[in-house]
Parts: structure tokens; sequence; C-alpha cells
């Protein structure tokens, strides 16, 4: 199986080694349609295109997101070009409704993949060592499990049933019962959150670090209706106040208005 994804670090870097120019924001924009094509028999796959050529009954279009999450990412290309690869999938799933192709996203958690384990100056058999820095480290995930959630997706015969929608591999994970190469299963964001909940449940402010992983989760969470509570729960600890509508936790009960 190839796959031919621009790779994030491509993208972080390109945003932040030089001003973004109107082709760098297009380089970046055009790798937002990067992702999976499989086939319900062989697997086939490739860059994804902006038509539909070439694709028959029983194959799943599969662009690689980060975060199911509707919020923010916290860097704004980066934003852009993974909420592109869930809305591409979405389109996709409305142009191929009716022809028996799939259209999802899917979205890892904290990937140790080459490149992480380069920058951290790891290698995969000695990677726990990087917690030691990057305590969240502990909680990532190899590319093997990303590819097992994509063989279990395509070997799916109602995978149609998720067509529009975004993924986590780690409740795919549960739900067909694979796990990473090392036997493990990681849900990366349900560690975090259960450790961001004890920080939370503390007397006093939070600290840095606990700080910074609570305002980067809260705007990742806030305009969705599951998480609501929690979001109300960390911008109170936050002290967060005076935030536009938009930028406001979901109040499931009552539309937002400007001026509230």
């Amino acid at each position: 199986m190839r796959t031919d994804p621009m790779p994030t670090s491509d993208i972080i870097g390109l945003t932040r080694t030089a001003p973004l120019s109107r082709r760098g924001f297009m380089t970046a924009s055009a790798a937002a349609a990067a992702g999976y094509t499989l086939a319900a028999g062989p697997v086939r796959a490739d860059v994804i295109k902006t038509s539909t050529e070439g694709l028959a009954a029983g194959d799943v279009k599969i662009p690689v997101a980060d975060g199911e999450m509707p919020g923010y990412r916290g860097q704004v290309v980066y934003d852009f070009v993974k909420a592109a690869a869930i809305r591409l999938a979405y389109a996709f799933a409305w142009d191929l409704a009716g022809t028996g192709v799939t259209a999802l996203a899917i979205t890892p958690g904290f990937l140790r993949s080459e490149a992480m384990l380069d920058r951290f100056g790891v290698s995969e058999a000695n990677w726990r060592d990087a917690a030691k820095e990057h305590w969240d480290f502990q909680f990532s995930e190899t590319p093997r499990f990303l590819g097992r959630a994509v063989a279990a997706l395509a070997a799916d015969s109602k995978v149609g049933r998720k067509s529009g929608i975004a993924l986590n591999v780690g409740d795919l994970a549960e739900e067909y019962g694979f796990d990473d190469a090392d036997g493990s299963r990681p849900h990366f964001w349900r560690n975090v959150d259960g450790w961001l909940e004890t920080q939370i449940a503390e007397d006093g402010e939070l600290n840095g670090k606990a700080r910074r992983m609570a305002q980067a989760r809260y705007v990742q969470i806030h305009p969705s209706a599951a998480h609501a509570a929690k979001a109300r729960r960390f911008a109170e600890k936050l002290g967060m106040r005076g935030l536009g509508a938009g930028l406001r936790p979901l109040d499931v009960a009552a539309p937002r208005r400007d001026g509230d």
C-alpha cells in the first residue's frame, strides 16, 4: 500500500521558518487533499484528487486529519489543512452518495512517526526516553496503529454507515479489536483528558504545563455538544471571560446570540 500525504512537519516548517507567501499557503492548501483511497479487495492508495474518477463500489476514501473535534488546533495554517481534510471527506461523502463508495476522515492521536522520533532524538527502541521531557509522548502510537485502523475500515462490509464523519483511531481500535505494534491500545486524548480532570479538580491555579494543555484542549472541544460540560469546567478554571460568541463553550440549551 502506498500513501503520499504531505508530511505535517513540512507544513509546520513552511509556516514557521518564513512569512507565509501566497505560494506557500497554496502549497499547504493542496496538502489538505492528501489521503488514502482504499478498495474492498486489493488496496489502492494514492493522493486524493478533486474528482471521483476511477472509484468503484466498495472503495473507501480516507483523508487523514488531526483531531476529530470541531475546534482550533493551535496554528492557523495547520488547523486549516487538517480541518480541510475532514471537510473533504464530508464533501466527498455527498458527491459519492448512492455509488457504494464511502468517504470518511480518520485521525490518530500523538503519532510516533519517524519525523517525531527524529525530532525528539530517539528511536522506536528507546522512544519512552523522550517522554521524560515531553510527558504526553507516553501516550503516543505508531503509524501501524493508524494503518490497522485503515485496514479494519477497508475490511468492514458495513463501512458505508460511517460515510461523512471523522473517526478517532483509538475509538476504532475498541470497535474493531486491534492493537498497536507493541500490543497496547493507546487512546491519546482519553489519557490526556483523564490527567487534565485531576488537575482541574485541584484547588488553586493550574501550573504551566497543565494550563497550556487545558488551553489547547479547550480550543479544540468548546464547539462540541458532547464536550460542552467539560469545556465549561476548563473555561472556568482557566478564567476565560469576555469571549466572543463563537469562542465560548457551546450552550446546548440555547443558540448563541451576539451581545450575550
